[in-house]
């Protein structure tokens, strides 16, 4: 290669590693609701040692390593982050790395001159989109994905032409096998490797092929044999339900119809790249395009091949179809167009422009770098100071330790665990998310302080609704710049407390007080979905968090909105509010604060967060009381010999202890059988009744319903949560005669456990069969 060409490449590849580094660390992250929820067990890592997911929603995950990904990315991220890197840095840094050496890889390799600034611009492609594309450097593992498989195909490649160089085709074997493991989407990148030992055996001699099959096995099981022993193995039964639950069922038709339905999604998605846009307009799968196109060009066949398992098991199996997935096609579509266009031109430019043929690597490089410049949404987006960064997260989290003080019970959603600034956290999806707890709420709030909530459209969360209705009281906020899902609320049960909050905008942080005499003004109020203002795109000098509400009577989706903007912009002079039925006013000065500063008071004022699985596990907890359609009705009569409590029997593995009471450990399932309770009888209860089981809950929760021939169940209760003194527990039955015993059942994603002291049959009295 000429020293020109060499000194282009080697000058394209440093700018395709700053746009790296820019990329990396140099731009804020958004990265929607996993940005905040992943770092959880980098933290647990950091704080305790452990790779654990307690802030996993529902608790299932609580006390077991990471199963929803594979724990490789997070696994890097706690460890920089226990070494002291910050986790803004930590969390980008191991991507970067691999990024990086796919540069050298490159460079360094024996692919011709086009096809080297080919993979280097699909390199700087990725980074120059930013999270228009994928967020590469954020918690989530595709990125680390892309690089470790990119830098496999690369290695094995040149190792391929380079008379099968055993080195390479070593750590290309190594780094495929890496990426395969890094997320379960990933495992067929494996096959990859499979390509080039038949490529080695169909080329060289039975003598020759020894070696270099011997060295991508090697490579292979340096990495896969400790991912499996220490990971697949131990931990099969929690990965694999954690795979099947995402999953879910389907096949290849669905699969190929979600994926071309994605492609469809992403056309209308005006913020991705517009070339990928355009070509996604096209219907055709971009696998079928650069696998033509790579394999047209003789120093690219392997990749081509090796290539496939990946694009076709996501385009053919995976049926769970996530837009973070399409990174790879996108981006080895760029590589393939790219390599392709720039040979065409070199074979076009030295046959009939020899003499010009030595400024063409050169001029390619320089097109090339401004192609990547052009436009570029990093770019646009990115920081170029100096000055350490701080992950917004660390913001969030240190505003919610201002806000809260030390100490604070909070229960939150999986994802705001870190921005509650709580001492004691635990998730509330399965509670008041599902709905899936007999709770009072008075009773169920007293045992914490706040609250804590962000972005939820949801419109059946119980939160919104307290919050609505006036039982919560809004006690702080944090509204952060880039991430929609770090606009939190902590919202308080207990006595009204003097309202602080913040919020970011260009790097710039705010403090609100509460003060009769300030220009600014917090709202809540109820709005109809579609009014003037955009609630999650609010207008410079305006903040704001948006919840789901249930339809109004006329049919309208309808938001339950926090607005902090200055008094000026408020209904009725200005347009904030304008239609909204207001809930609340706060009024208050609005200043600059120092984000640097508060970020350090945290660091060096921080405690260890405590995660617990449910509210029962939290420090002071006192019950959560029955709704009144759980209690027994007033002057309700019991009839006696119907249910043969002392005849109960656990079954699907679960266990029945009898002692002076019947305690039953439930089976981990969720909704699993764990105990039955025959009925006699049953055909003399006319009309309703009620089934009442006096019951304490010890852990989890429990619930029972009235089973029928055949296992169905006629009438549950929601789950029973734990309570210091047993409770008396009742199930209406419309209609008992068919009923032929009582089902105890688990409620939650780990075991629970019960004491079942008695259990009965109660019926209204007489002239009193009316509706409870």
């Amino acid at each position: 290669m000429a020293f020109e060409h060499k000194k282009s490449i080697l000058l394209f590849a440093c700018f395709v590693s700053v746009l790296i580094l820019l990329s990396a660390w140099f731009t804020e992250r958004n990265g929607g609701v996993d940005e905040p929820g992943l770092l959880n067990p980098p933290y647990m890592l950091k704080e305790y040692g452990v790779l654990t997911f307690p802030a996993s929603a529902y608790g299932g995950l609580h006390d077991i390593p990471v199963v929803i990904h594979p724990p490789m990315h997070v696994g890097w991220i706690g460890l920089l982050w226990r070494m002291g890197i910050p986790p803004y840095y930590a969390e980008a840094t191991p991507t970067a790395i691999l990024f990086l050496l796919a540069i050298l890889i490159v460079v360094y390799s024996g692919f011709p001159a086009p096809v080297k600034l080919g993979w280097l611009f699909a390199i700087g492609f990725l980074a120059s989109s930013g999270d228009t594309l994928t967020l590469c450097f954020g918690t989530r593992p595709e990125g680390e994905v892309h690089a470790t498989w990119f830098c496999g195909l690369l290695l094995l490649e040149s190792g391929r032409l380079a008379n099968w160089n055993l080195r390479r085709l070593f750590a290309g074997a190594f780094l495929l096998t890496w990426a395969a493991g890094t997320h379960y989407y990933a495992g067929p990148a494996l096959l990859g490797v499979v390509v080039y030992m038949l490529w080695a055996r169909r080329s060289l001699s039975p003598d020759e092929v020894r070696r270099p099959v011997l060295a991508m096995i090697a490579g292979g099981c340096l990495y896969g044999i400790p991912y499996l022993a220490f990971y697949i193995l131990p931990y099969y039964n929690d990965i694999h339900r954690a795979i099947s639950g995402s999953q879910g069922s389907g096949g290849i038709a669905l699969s190929i119809e979600r994926h071309m339905a994605m492609y469809k999604d992403w056309v209308q998605e005006l913020y991705r790249p517009p070339f990928i846009r355009k070509a996604m307009s096209l219907g055709i799968p971009f696998w079928i395009v650069s696998t033509a196109l790579l394999a047209a060009v003789r120093s690219t066949r392997g990749i081509a091949l090796a290539s496939l398992p990946l694009q076709l098991g996501l385009f053919f199996f995976a049926w769970h179809k996530m837009p973070y997935y399409f990174v790879h096609e996108s981006v080895l579509l760029i590589a393939a167009l790219a390599i392709a266009l720039l040979v065409l031109g070199q074979n076009l430019i030295t046959r009939y422009l020899p003499k010009q043929s030595q400024f063409y690597v050169p001029a390619a490089a320089a097109a090339l770098g401004f192609l990547l410049v052009y436009g570029s949404p990093m770019l646009a987006q990115a920081n170029f100071s100096l000055q350490q960064r701080f992950h917004e997260i660390e913001v969030a989290q240190a505003a919610g330790r201002r806000i809260m003080g030390p100490n604070a019970r909070i229960g939150g959603h999986w994802w705001s665990w870190h921005a509650a600034g709580a001492a004691h956290w635990f998730d509330i999806e399965h509670d008041l998310s599902l709905k899936a707890t007999l709770l009072d709420p008075d009773t169920y709030l007293s045992n914490l302080d706040a609250l804590e909530i962000s972005y939820e459209p949801d419109a059946q969360s119980i939160v919104n609704d307290w919050y609505a209705e006036g039982k919560l009281h809004l006690r702080g906020f944090f509204f952060g710049q880039s991430n929609v899902h770090l606009r939190t609320l902590q919202l308080s049960p207990g006595p009204k407390a003097p309202l602080l909050g913040y919020a970011v905008r260009n790097d710039q942080l705010y403090r609100f007080n509460e003060d009769a005499a300030g220009d600014h003004e917090v709202l809540s109020a109820i709005c109809a979905v579609g009014a003037r203002e955009d609630w999650n795109n609010p207008r410079a000098g305006q903040f704001s968090a948006a919840l789901g509400l249930p339809p109004d009577s006329a049919g309208r989706a309808m938001w339950l909105v926090t607005v902090l903007a200055p008094r000026a912009d408020m209904a009725p002079a200005g347009s904030v509010g304008q239609g909204c039925s207001a809930i609340a006013r706060t009024r208050g000065t609005f200043v600059a604060d120092d984000r640097r500063a508060l970020v350090e008071w945290a660091r060096h004022n921080d405690a260890p967060i405590h995660f617990y699985r449910d509210v029962d596990e939290m420090p002071g907890y006192r019950g959560v009381g029955l709704p009144p359609e759980a209690i027994p009705p007033a002057g309700a009569v019991r009839v006696e010999n119907i249910i043969d409590l002392k005849g109960i029997s656990a079954t699907n593995d679960a266990r029945l202890e009898r002692t002076s009471v019947f305690r039953v450990t439930t089976v981990r399932a969720p909704g699993g059988f764990s105990a039955i309770i025959p009925v006699r009888n049953a055909e003399t209860i006319a009309g309703p009744c009620w089934v009442v089981l006096r019951i304490r809950v010890i852990r989890g929760r429990v619930g029972f319903g009235a089973g029928v021939e055949g296992g169905g169940l006629i009438a549950t209760t929601p789950g029973i949560a734990p309570s210091p003194e047993p409770q008396t527990v009742a199930l209406k039955v419309p209609d008992f005669r068919a009923v032929r015993s009582i089902i105890v059942f688990n409620q939650q994603l780990y075991a629970g456990q019960a004491d079942i002291l008695d259990a009965a049959v109660m019926v209204s009295p007489p002239g009193n069969e009316g509706p409870h």
